[in-house]
């Protein structure tokens, strides 16, 4: 396959090009971070309650502590390598959970882009890569020239096919869908007398042609003046196929600037790195920054705690209305609500029995007219699960875990993922737990043959609404990180999988999940 083609068949839009029209095909599986580049952690997945393991043993790697988890679809498996030898992508079969490829190209990788043919598309941030679906590299290998390193995530627009990187170092690259560069743009500013640059702080979220990135200004090195890193700003840029204006800001809106705060950078001028939100350990930063957008209404949600360095400031979470095209966001709530992470459904169009058989039609289109989804979100403690008003993000039901799973001292550990069978079913629950210990009766699930004595269990659970779907017992007791990918399956007599990772200090393991 020529570079050409880097993005005329990419990731879960199958873009087909047709006498100068483009049309758009659902949204498969999790084939990216986030599942979708709206970053809302969602997918159509059919799964009942009584469920066990998709394949006969677990894959084993080296540990992995701070895993994205995997992206996945009906043909790949795409997780981060860890290892002797590979640190690109370990690639595994649906079918079997047996490793096809690895992308050792790539030197500790974000999670790729994945298309429905099976191609991934990743990077390190020094390297814009291509493999097709056997993990044979497409020529010619990009090599990024600017410093980009560290990057988030790839992610792109389904509306343009045009491929998004952003990094920590205050730049917004893209290319088109023939891997060609499109643009870039740099966040630099002059804020109160100081030069410096306004780093994104969580992953790019995308909605139609726009991008939206969440940043915290940080001063040059040899500033005398670095008390002003309270201040964050959320841009929306639009990525165009134009001859001009190919990257154009939209709107920007600038948070409050929370004082008191701490010095980030010493009397040397050496700056304290962060660690990027896809990567980071709350213990250990405190809550991380995320931005979600929910094309089918237009509102933009961004979970902000107080930026680092800041003392006695609120964590905030807050509701903005973007209209298409739109040059200024229109607020329409800010509500103290402390979140560790947040999900909410995103609609494709049709019922999943049926969209199974229209999976091969690539006229299909994504649906804009899909009933309000609620907002999920995982308490600060990691405690409870939050449903929230998407109209003015109120708490409308709370969920505690010990409660309804009968466990003591449970705690979200994975990222929390939305689901549902069709868009008219109620929202399914998905993510990992540990608990000290636990009565619920999961004997039929359980999968753990470690015989030792046990402080803590680690679960996959499964939740309709506050009502328990399924749980089950993580093979060899290993914790769960990262996203929990969903892979819808092609035929209609397949049962649909999710594909979890898990680690502890000693190795990392991935393993299946799916419905009897």
């Amino acid at each position: 396959m020529a570079v050409s083609a880097m993005v005329s068949s990419l990731v879960l839009i199958s873009t087909v090009l047709c006498v100068g029209k483009v049309y758009t095909a659902s949204v498969d599986s999790c084939p990216m971070y986030g599942c979708r580049p709206s970053g809302t952690f969602s997918y159509t997945l059919e799964m009942t309650s009584n469920v066990g393991m998709a394949w006969p043993r677990s894959f084993i790697q080296g540990p992995l502590t701070n895993s994205l988890g995997c992206a996945a679809n009906n043909v790949n498996i795409v997780c981060q390598a860890k290892g002797l030898q590979h640190l690109g992508y370990t690639t595994l079969n649906p079918d079997t959970g047996m490793a096809c490829w690895y992308g050792d190209v790539l030197k500790k990788p974000t999670l790729p882009l994945m298309d429905i043919s099976g191609d991934v598309i990743g990077t390190d941030g020094h390297n814009l890569v291509m493999f097709e679906p056997d993990g044979k590299i497409v020529k010619p290998q990009i090599n990024l020239q600017d410093k980009l390193y560290p990057t988030y995530s790839l992610t792109l627009s389904e509306e343009t096919g045009i491929i998004a990187i952003v990094s920590r170092q205050g730049l917004l690259v893209t290319y088109e869908s023939n891997g060609v560069p499109h643009a870039a743009i740099q966040f630099r500013a002059e804020e109160q007398r100081s030069n410096g640059t306004f780093l994104p702080v969580a992953p790019p979220v995308v909605s139609g042609h726009r991008i939206y990135i969440l940043t915290e200004f940080r001063p040059d090195y040899d500033t005398q003046e670095p008390n002003i890193l309270g201040m964050q700003r959320l841009f929306a840029i639009d990525m165009k196929n134009a001859l001009d204006g190919r990257l154009e800001i939209a709107w920007v809106y600038n948070f409050e600037n929370l004082d008191p705060v701490l010095p980030l950078v010493g009397e040397n001028h050496q700056e304290k790195r962060g660690t990027p939100e896809e990567t980071r350990v709350d213990s250990t930063y405190g809550p991380a920054p995320q931005i979600m957008v929910n094309g089918n209404t237009n509102m933009v949600y961004v979970n902000l705690p107080p930026p680092e360095g800041a003392t006695n400031a609120p964590h905030l979470l807050w509701g903005f209305k973007d209209e298409v095209n739109g040059t200024s966001p229109n607020l329409i709530f800010k509500i103290p609500q402390s979140l560790s992470n947040f999900a909410m459904f995103e609609s494709n169009s049709g019922d999943i029995g049926a969209d199974k058989l229209k999976r091969k039609d690539n006229s299909l289109k994504l649906s804009k007219n899909a009933g309000e989804a609620s907002i999920w979100g995982v308490s600060i403690n990691k405690k409870q699960i939050l449903k929230l008003s998407p109209e003015d993000g109120t708490v409308v039901e709370q969920i505690n875990l010990d409660s309804v799973l009968n466990m003591t001292s449970s705690t979200v550990t994975s990222k929390l993922i939305v689901a549902r069978s069709s868009e008219s079913s109620p929202d399914i629950l998905i993510f990992g737990v540990q608990a000290s210990s636990a009565n619920t009766d999961d004997s039929k699930n359980s999968t753990n043959n470690n015989s030792k004595m046990a402080t803590t269990q680690n679960y996959v659970v499964s939740l309709i609404e506050k009502t328990v779907n399924w749980v089950i017992k993580t093979p060899n007791n290993r914790e769960v990180k990262g996203q929990i990918a969903g892979i819808r399956r092609s035929a209609v007599n397949e049962a649909d999988m999710l594909v979890v990772y898990t680690s502890d200090s000693e190795e990392s393991e991935i393993f299946g999940i799916t419905s009897y």
